[in-house]
């Protein structure tokens, strides 16, 4: 059964100190490739322009809402020898995935293993798409960046969002960063266990007891944008065929840090 991946693909603008590059993006994008590369069945369902659409992984179904409205984000890394400095903007579309355009894509007795949600900005998972999709009796791993963001001018900035606790409430696991835990009452969420980044500094996972996952070195880091979606998936392929929280921690530092070591989406390296 596959994992459905839902949430739109973006165009990013990549600025390292004085070099700028222009490529797709986007969690379902870098997710998707991890998924093909790794060999677990997936499944995409999000809006995107059709010229998007040729960088997925080829080896998902893709279910495609036609919109040119998309999301572009620029990531500048103002210093290229600390990768984990980034400032960020975006042009915020409002292009939400609703429930009847769900419905169109999730017919009845449709074979599912477990939801990927990926927000990036509050309006792509309005609440009730979010709770339609909690009605049915399979995990849901959901990243809560987008919940965060606001604009300011085309600025990304993060801020509270006071409907967090009821729209993460029964996830099986989130996943956000150390600079977005700031922003959220992690004690008064009511979700399996949540998986928090730190970058070159490792992982912590917050369950029954608290996990650290230390991150694997790269000598030679050259691209970092993505490397939080795909240690996402990573972990969440784990996860769905059995393995600890440790173990799955483990696993997704290892093929994060593989990623770092050229451009674009996770390519398998060391994996047989």
């Amino acid at each position: 059964m596959p994992a459905i991946i839902l949430g739109h693909p973006c165009r990013d603008e990549i600025i390292i100190g004085d070099e700028k590059s222009y490529r797709p993006g986007g969690p379902s994008y870098f997710q998707s490739h991890v998924f093909e590369q790794l060999g677990y069945d997936f499944e995409v369902m999000c809006h995107s322009p059709i010229y998007l659409m040729d960088c997925f992984a080829q080896g998902g179904y893709y279910w495609l809402v036609p919109n040119d409205a998309h999301h572009v984000f620029t990531n500048e890394y103002p210093d290229k020898d600390n990768m984990d400095i980034r400032v960020q903007s975006s042009n915020f579309p409002k292009i939400p995935i609703t429930v009847d355009q769900l419905k169109d894509y999730l017919f009845e007795g449709k074979a599912i293993d477990a939801f990927i949600i990926n927000p990036l900005n509050p309006y792509d998972f309005p609440i009730d798409t979010i709770e339609y999709l909690k009605t049915y009796d399979v995990p849901i791993y959901m990243s809560i960046q987008g919940f965060l963001r606001r604009k300011e001018n085309k600025a990304v900035k993060l801020a509270p969002n006071k409907r967090i606790a009821e729209i993460v409430k029964g996830a099986d696991t989130i996943f956000l960063d150390e600079n977005e835990a700031q922003y959220v009452p992690l004690d008064e969420l009511d979700v399996g266990e949540i998986v928090i980044t730190n970058g070159s500094k490792g992982s912590r996972i917050l369950g029954e007891d608290e996990i650290r996952i230390d991150a694997i070195e790269s000598d030679n880091v050259v691209d970092t944008t993505g490397c939080g979606d795909t240690f996402m998936a990573a972990y969440i392929i784990c996860k769905l065929e059995g393995y600890t929280s440790r173990q799955a921690g483990n696993f997704a530092s290892m093929i994060a840090s593989e990623k770092t070591q050229y451009e674009g989406p996770y390519k398998k390296v060391y994996i047989s």
